[in-house]
């Protein structure tokens, strides 16, 4: 998370006018020694973690096929499973992530993400619950260990307006709000199996991980879109993927009919439409 470090001076000093992200825009009065290499929007590990990502939605999927409808805990799960990848693209968009140390997080956020997704299942009244609400708390610690650190290298700040102090106040922030929503988690999984307090502190938890785009500091814009859209591609990949799994016991696939071929290009051009309509082709990978 070196983000508009100068390599030649210390954490604390001054990046002027650099932007704090991802972006190859740079102000032509950058200080001498400032390195901001220009890097792809999604990264594979990016790209990984979005794969793990779209297999925790599948088995909310799943939940909601089993039980025929979407109820309260199916929507909270979504809601959870959707912020933690929102906590790694809103990190990941604003700082630089090829250390080890920022790799190791997108690795634990993974796990949390799939030991999470087991228990899609499970009602507010249950410990699968609990377990869901474990891996929210997870994922808020990693991400206050990640803004502290932030803090830390620019806790020097600098002149009010300056992107060293944007930067301090931006990770202050994000440090509070996630100790704040982890110990919302830890109070939910305190709480009796059958209270009835559980929902609403899960609703607390979620509402707590709101985040303005814009706040404080701004992100790379252009990053942050391609993120969405990868996720969103391989949302739909999934989902073709599904529909075709369902019907295959239906299909002959020794001597295809006219019907089978039309039933596969109908659901390609329907999940291409979809893309059209969501996913700006003018921000690519």
């Amino acid at each position: 998370s070196n983000i508009g470090r100068n390599e030649n001076s210390g954490s604390g000093e001054e990046a002027t006018n650099s932007i704090p992200s991802r972006g190859n825009k740079v102000a032509s009065n950058m200080p001498a020694g400032t390195s901001l290499v220009p890097r792809a929007p999604v990264s594979l590990s990016d790209l990984f973690l979005d794969l793990v990502t779209v297999t925790a939605f599948s088995r909310v999927g799943n939940a909601i096929q089993d039980r025929g409808t979407v109820d309260a805990p199916i929507l909270a799960y979504f809601a959870i499973f959707w912020q933690i990848w929102s906590k790694e693209a809103s990190y990941s968009t604003r700082f630089d992530t090829t250390d080890i140390s920022s790799h190791l997080e997108t690795l634990l956020a993974c796990f949390a993400l799939l030991g999470g997704s087991l228990s899609a299942y499970s009602d507010f009244n249950s410990a699968g619950c609990d377990r869901i609400m474990g891996v929210a708390m997870f994922v808020a610690l990693l991400h206050v260990a990640l803004h502290a650190r932030v803090w830390y290298w620019f806790q020097v700040g600098g002149e009010v307006d300056s992107v060293n102090y944007a930067v301090k106040r931006y990770a202050v922030f994000i440090t509070v709000m996630n100790t704040l929503e982890a110990i919302t988690w830890a109070v939910g999984m305190s709480l009796k199996l059958d209270s009835a307090m559980r929902p609403w502190v899960v609703l607390v938890g979620i509402i707590l991980n709101l985040r303005l785009p814009q706040g404080f500091m701004p992100n790379d814009f252009h990053a942050a879109c391609s993120k969405r859209g990868v996720l969103f591609i391989l949302l739909l990949g999934f989902n073709l993927q599904s529909i075709v799994a369902v019907a295959s016991p239906y299909f002959n696939y020794w001597d295809p009919t006219t019907d089978q071929y039309a039933f596969l290009f109908l659901a390609c051009f329907l999940m291409f439409m979809i893309k059209l309509l969501y996913v700006d082709d003018t921000y690519a990978i």
